[in-house]
């Protein structure tokens, strides 16, 4: 809903391409789910991560089962309520990946007070999208 009209096209454009991947390399699927999702995952729709993957061996019934079923059945809110310690939130912008940051609002314990940071170039990765600022953020919280 929030996105961009171009955006969509090129998820769209970029799954198809990615559908055909996963089936010539089954093994290499969620890399390949991953690359297709660009649109969605980073800030520039276009941006090719395929760099930040080589080398990368997966173990596909772990992450089948962890997407699969341990994040369906993730209970977000009871483990908010569970943590104790100072919380920082960071979101990009332009994260397509997860809900908006508005959403994850009501899950939050009142007592908790979380620091919220919000990153206007970023998406999903504000610590590769905008370091500088996402190192500057984490720093500033921890001390």
């Amino acid at each position: 809903m929030l996105a961009a009209p171009e955006r969509k096209r090129r998820f769209a454009r970029d799954m198809e391409q990615a559908a055909l991947r996963m089936e010539d390399e089954p093994d290499k699927r969620f890399i390949w789910m991953c690359l297709g999702m660009a649109a969605r995952s980073w800030f520039d729709p276009c941006f090719d991560a395929s760099g930040l993957w080589d080398g990368a061996h997966l173990n596909m019934p772990v992450f089948d089962r962890l997407w699969g079923e341990t994040f369906r059945d993730f209970d977000a809110a009871g483990a908010l309520r569970e943590i104790e310690s100072p919380l920082l939130i960071c979101m990009g912008r332009h994260d397509h990946l997860v809900a908006p940051l508005e959403t994850w609002l009501p899950l939050v314990p009142e007592e908790t007070q979380p620091a919220f940071a919000l990153f206007e170039r970023s998406a999903h990765t504000p610590q590769l999208e905008e370091p500088e600022q996402f190192d500057e953020v984490l720093l500033n919280f921890l001390r």
